[in-house]
C-alpha cells in the first residue's frame, strides 16, 4: 500500500481534532451551565452522540466535567502555541491564566495515583503520608492543583510548593486561600537549585518536563536532600503507549524547556542522586504519562 501524502494525513487528522474542539466546547458549556445558540448547540449534542458520550456528559459530575476538560483545553492552548510560533526558544514562558490552569487540573489526578496506585507499593509511604508530621514537596507547583488534591486526599498532610513563575504563584495563591489551606500549603517562589530544606518531606514529586538537562541532576541531589531517610520521590514525564504518542510527548517536553528522556536514563539519574529502589510506573497510571521513582535510603 503506498504511503499517504501530507494532504492524505492532514485530511485524516481533521476530523478527529474537530471532534476534540467539538467535545472541548460541549464539556465547557456543561461545566458552565450555558448553552451555545440553539442550532450550534444541536450541532454540538450529535457530535456527542456520535462519540458516544452523550450520557455520560448530561450525568457527569462537575468533578468528572473538569477532569476531562482540562487536558484539551491544555492541549489546543499550547497547539494554538506551536503552530503560530514554532520558532521560540524553548522554555516554560506561558502566562495565559486559562492554560495554567488548564496544566494545573491536568497534575491533580496525581494525589490520587499516590493513594491508590503508589502507596500500597512504596515502603512506609502510606504511614508517612497519613501521619501526623507528614510533608509534601512540590517542586513545580504552577497554580497549586496537585498539592491541593493531595491535602484533601491526604486530611493531614502539610505541602510546600516552589515555582520560579510569579505569575503561576499568583494564580496558586488564589487557589489555595480559595480551597481554605493557607494554612497548609506554603507556596514559595524559588527555583529547585535554590531549595535548602533537609530532611523535611516524606515525599516529593518533580515535574520533569520542565527541567533542562543542566538542571536535572542539581534537582534530584537537592531534592534528595531535602526527603527523609525513607522518603520518595516521583519524577513525572509525558509518555504515551504509542510512537506517535511518544513523539508528541517528546515535542512538548522539549517546548517546555525539559530535557526530553526515557525511563532508562530518568533512573539513572536519581540513581546517581543517591535513590535506591528506583524503577518506572507507566501503564498502571491509566494516564499519558509515567513516573519514575526513588527512595532515599531509610535510616
Amino acid at each position: 500500500m503506498p504511503a499517504e501524502s501530507l494532504h492524505d494525513v492532514a485530511a485524516r487528522l481533521t476530523t478527529s481534532t474537530e471532534a476534540l474542539a467539538a467535545l472541548g466546547a460541549a464539556l465547557r458549556l456543561k461545566a458552565s451551565g450555558q448553552d451555545a445558540p440553539s442550532q450550534v448547540q444541536a450541532c454540538l449534542d450529535e457530535v456527542a452522540e456520535a462519540l458516544g458520550v452523550g450520557g455520560a456528559l448530561a450525568s457527569a459530575s462537575p468533578d468528572e466535567l473538569g477532569r476531562a476538560l482540562a487536558p484539551i483545553r491544555a492541549l489546543f492552548l499550547q497547539s494554538v502555541d506551536l503552530l503560530t510560533d514554532p520558532t521560540r526558544a524553548p522554555g516554560w514562558t506561558y502566562t495565559d491564566v486559562e492554560l495554567l490552569e488548564s496544566l494545573g487540573q491536568n497534575s491533580a489526578v496525581f494525589a490520587e495515583i499516590v493513594r491508590d496506585v503508589l502507596a500500597p507499593e512504596l515502603e512506609g509511604l502510606a504511614n508517612a503520608l497519613a501521619g501526623p508530621d507528614g510533608a509534601f514537596l512540590d517542586v513545580g507547583v504552577g497554580v497549586a492543583a496537585l498539592s491541593i488534591a493531595m491535602c484533601r486526599v491526604f486530611p493531614g498532610l502539610r505541602a510546600v510548593g516552589i515555582d520560579p513563575l510569579e505569575v503561576a504563584l499568583e494564580l496558586a495563591r488564589r487557589n489555595v486561600a480559595a480551597a481554605g489551606l493557607d494554612n497548609r500549603i506554603e507556596l514559595r517562589r524559588q527555583a529547585v537549585e535554590e531549595l535548602e530544606d533537609e530532611s523535611a518531606f516524606e515525599l516529593a514529586f518533580l515535574a520533569g518536563p520542565f527541567l533542562g538537562s543542566a538542571v536535572i541532576d542539581v534537582a534530584c541531589q537537592r531534592v534528595h536532600a531535602a526527603l527523609r531517610p525513607g522518603g520518595w520521590v516521583l519524577f513525572g514525564m509525558y509518555r504515551g503507549a504509542e510512537p506517535l504518542e511518544n513523539a508528541l510527548a517528546d515535542l512538548r517536553t522539549a517546548r517546555s524547556g525539559g530535557a526530553v528522556l526515557d525511563a532508562p536514563e530518568a533512573e539513572r539519574r536519581l540513581a546517581n542522586a543517591g535513590f535506591v529502589d528506583v524503577r518506572t510506573f507507566a501503564a498502571e497510571l491509566g494516564i499519558p504519562s509515567m513516573l519514575v521513582v526513588g527512595q532515599r535510603v531509610p535510616s
